[in-house]
């Protein structure tokens, strides 16, 4: 897999082929020359010791920290899945990244190194640049692989791109073997901070007021995409619930020695492998109806008996083939049976809403 990098992405944006993009995606004439007006016509300036420069034009670039500048470069960089080879393109405004699978590590190589030439022509074409120094490369593998400690050989312009062992992508430590262990471990850090400053307040905020902080700077780090590492090892879910203990129990501003069971019931907070679960269920509930993007929608098929059975009316999906046991720990393996698991009456929640709203702590899911 590559992450790629674009140096200054959102100030490179060409404003004639930006202009020329609006028109192919079907934006009328007159909403292309408001866009038109509203980029072109800015200059800019330097100030050093107090001195300011003369102002010259901006001829490139969409502004930053508003609404349209993010809508703008993803309008501008649309069609390069178009321009990806055989590579699985993930796209996130100036977060880029390129996948290819395969047992073949010479035919890895060989697809991300086609598709990163193709790649790096659409840049060049577009007025972007690949800041190489931090584009990385990292290889996916099992523990027990033979290629376990083998480094991908990927190049741009004659320069090698590091291959790593671990990646932050979209808030997310990818690691090359997919335990989340680093993953883990950050959030872990961070939360054992906000802990710490918890303690040094608490004796001066009431439990209510300790419990909206929590819910407000602790627990989104814990819920943050947890589907995704839902079948995480027992070591590294025990490090993620002892870290979610102890601040609950700032929140209590009580001993050590608290009964866990105690905390949550007191507080109503549900231990973390509740929320994974209840989260890939929400997930699950995207793809299964068609709400979510291609990748998560396709990834759940409906099972269909050969034959009429009472089962055919319970919305039952069909887990995909695995064919090790660390196959069992994705996202779209686990889901699938949390979902057979629900009660018919949650399968059938008229809508995402409806189901969150059921799925609030410690409501039964049967």
């Amino acid at each position: 897999m590559l992450f790629l990098d674009l140096s200054k992405a959102f100030d490179t944006v060409d404003h004639g082929i930006i202009k020329i993009k609006l028109k192919a995606l079907g934006v009328k004439e007159s909403s292309i020359q408001w866009f038109v007006s509203y980029l072109t016509g800015r200059t800019q300036y330097t100030q050093v010791d107090g001195v300011l420069s003369e102002p010259a034009p901006t001829n490139s670039g969409v502004p930053q920290g508003s609404i349209l500048g993010p809508l703008l470069f993803v309008c501008y960089i649309n069609d390069l899945p178009k321009f990806c080879g055989n590579l699985l393109p993930f796209i996130y405004a100036d977060d880029t990244a390129l996948l290819i699978r395969n047992e073949d590590i010479t035919f890895i190589t060989e697809e991300l190194q086609n598709g990163l030439n193709i790649v790096t022509t659409w840049f060049q074409a577009n007025k972007l640049g690949l800041n190489l120094s931090k584009t990385k490369s990292i290889l996916f593998t099992s523990r027990r692989s033979p290629f376990r400690n083998f480094s991908l050989d990927i190049r741009s312009n004659d320069k090698q791109i590091e291959s790593t062992d671990t990646f932050k992508y979209l808030g997310v430590t990818l690691d090359k073997h997919l335990t989340f262990e680093t993953h883990a471990e950050n959030i872990v850090k961070k939360v054992n901070q906000r802990t710490r400053i918890l303690w040094k307040v608490r004796n001066f905020i009431t439990e209510d007021l300790a419990k909206y902080l929590y819910l407000t700077l602790v627990q989104p780090l814990f819920t943050y995409v947890d589907y995704i590492y839902d079948g995480c090892s027992q070591t590294i879910g025990h490090k993620l619930q002892v870290a979610q203990n102890s601040a609950l129990r700032a929140v209590k501003n009580c001993k050590r020695d608290y009964s866990a069971t105690l905390l949550h019931n007191q507080l109503e907070i549900e231990e973390l492998s509740e929320f994974r679960k209840k989260s890939s269920i929400k997930m699950v509930y995207k793809g299964f109806n068609g709400l979510g993007p291609d990748i998560l929608n396709k990834l759940f098929t409906p099972y269909k008996p050969s034959r009429s059975l009472r089962s055919e009316n319970q919305k039952l999906i069909l887990p995909p083939k695995v064919n090790t046991a660390f196959a069992t720990n994705n996202f779209a393996y686990r889901g699938c049976f949390y979902w057979n698991d629900l009660s018919n009456d949650l399968k059938n929640s008229a809508s995402l809403s409806i189901l969150k709203n059921s799925l609030k702590p410690f409501k039964s899911l049967k």
